[in-house]
């Protein structure tokens, strides 16, 4: 899967993972390989990722604000104000 983490004027994180994890309004959503597409508003606290195995320090956590994340097929954008 495909994670990008981008901020009104920057790209934060670009990078192959896993595994993310997402903040939404209703709980801690788990993204895997081939999930149905998904629109949702995500709110500020922490987007985790897990990078394939190859990494020593296989996850990575992002601080986020209250931001939109959208699932489709095995690309995962989340857009946030940071």
């Amino acid at each position: 899967m495909h994670l990008k983490i981008t901020a009104p004027d920057s790209l934060v994180f670009s990078w192959e993972v896993t595994k993310v994890s997402l903040p939404t309004d209703s709980w801690q959503i788990v993204i895997l390989p081939d999930h149905h597409p998904l629109a949702t508003v995500i709110l500020p606290w922490n987007v985790e990722a897990t990078l394939p195995t190859w990494s020593e320090h296989n996850t990575q956590s992002f601080a986020v604000g209250r931001g939109l994340a959208y699932v489709d097929g095995d690309n995962i954008v989340v857009t946030t104000a940071l």
